[in-house]
């Protein structure tokens, strides 16, 4: 090999290494500038009151030591009302295990939040057939009966994502409520 060739070779290697340290510089000095050590609320302060993140705070804990329906179907709801589909669906995920009406209706109500009215109304469905043995409270039982009417409502017109159409959603709800107070006079 001639000597050229060789300092060549010595060139590009201390060229390599010296583009390897300038990376791992320049890499350095990005993590450290960019972090700032404090975590991100899920829930940010404009999506809700210091009231609402008090709340889910203490329903997040309550539900991590005591995943009962109750808590379950709480906490879902409080997402819910911090307009958190999202989060209630992972939470309803999450605690898989805990069932009852409260749940299937807080279920329901976030699916439709999340724009899928059909499975909601398929949960809904589900629900209102457990209700007619007699396994619901009166007020599950009425709020079902709304739901599953509008949730009907939508479907039949072609609407999954309330939000995607917001004049057909309204059009739904206004039918639906139409219907359950002609069944209410009979």
């Amino acid at each position: 090999m001639s000597d050229r060739w060789i300092r060549s070779l010595k060139k590009r290697r201390s060229l390599l290494i010296g583009i390897n340290i300038a990376g791992a510089v320049l890499l350095g000095v990005i993590a450290l500038a960019g972090t700032k050590g404090d975590a991100i609320a899920l829930v940010s302060d404009k999506d809700t009151s210091g009231t609402l993140r008090d709340e889910l705070r203490d329903l997040e804990s309550l539900t991590a030591a005591d995943p009962s329906s109750e808590n379950v179907a709480s906490l879902a709801s409080t997402y819910l009302h911090a307009k958190q589909p999202g989060l209630a669906l992972a939470a309803l995920n999450r605690y898989a295990d805990a069932r009852g009406p409260e749940v299937s209706l807080v279920h329901a109500r976030a699916l439709y939040a999340n724009g899928d009215a059909k499975k909601a109304l398929d949960v809904i469905e589900g629900l209102s057939d457990t209700c007619a043995t007699g396994a619901c409270p009166g007020w599950i039982v009425a709020k079902t009966a709304t739901d599953r009417a509008f949730f009907e409502e939508l479907v039949n017109s072609g609407i999954d994502d309330a939000a995607a159409d917001p004049a057909g959603a309204q059009a739904a709800f206004d039918r639906s409520r139409r219907e359950i107070s002609l069944v209410g006079i009979r």
